[in-house]
């Protein structure tokens, strides 16, 4: 009997091969479909998985992406609301200190504090000292939270302009 096995197969070792090739076999057979039909559902939910991490990432992304955005926008029209009012607070204090200025030229003893509307706003010239050398004028204006303080110094005789200055607040 050992010489037809070993006709059959020539080594033990092949034989042994043999019954757990048959063995994998029929355990494939037993359990293949089942096998094949898990392993594909496993794939096929992994890749459902990934995609929807893949889209919930992105579209917080974009989320994030178009708030910061929007918000530039909405800041750069605040700085640029913020610019036009200082313009025009600036422009009013302006007209102030001229109008002292042609005040004091057709009345050398001006002494300011009179608050003058152009339109809808108005800008205040303080109290001048028509008798100092230089003359200092102050003039103040504000606009929808944007304030301009204006310190003009004019020489006395001649009334030219020596210095014009934009202050944060006057002094005492």
């Amino acid at each position: 009997m050992n010489q037809e096995l070993r006709s059959k197969n020539t080594s033990p070792r092949l034989a042994r091969l043999g019954r757990e090739r048959s063995q994998a076999n029929y355990l494939g057979n037993l359990n293949g479909q089942a096998m094949i039909k898990d392993s594909v559902n496993c794939a096929s939910g992994a890749r459902g998985f990934v995609a929807l991490m893949t889209a919930i990432v992105l579209s917080l992304i974009l989320l994030v992406v178009t708030v910061s955005l929007n918000q530039s926008g909405f800041l750069t029209r605040t700085i640029m609301s913020d610019s036009e009012f200082k313009e025009q607070s600036a422009g009013l204090a302006e007209a102030c200190a001229d109008y002292a200025i042609l005040r004091l030229v057709n009345n050398p003893g001006y002494d300011g504090n009179e608050k003058i509307y152009y339109g809808t706003d108005g800008c205040m010239v303080r109290t001048i000292d028509p008798a100092t050398d230089p003359i200092t004028i102050e003039t103040t204006a504000s606009t929808t939270g944007a304030t301009t303080n204006l310190i003009i110094e004019v020489d006395n005789s001649s009334l030219v302009v020596e210095s014009w200055n934009e202050v944060a607040s006057f002094g005492p």
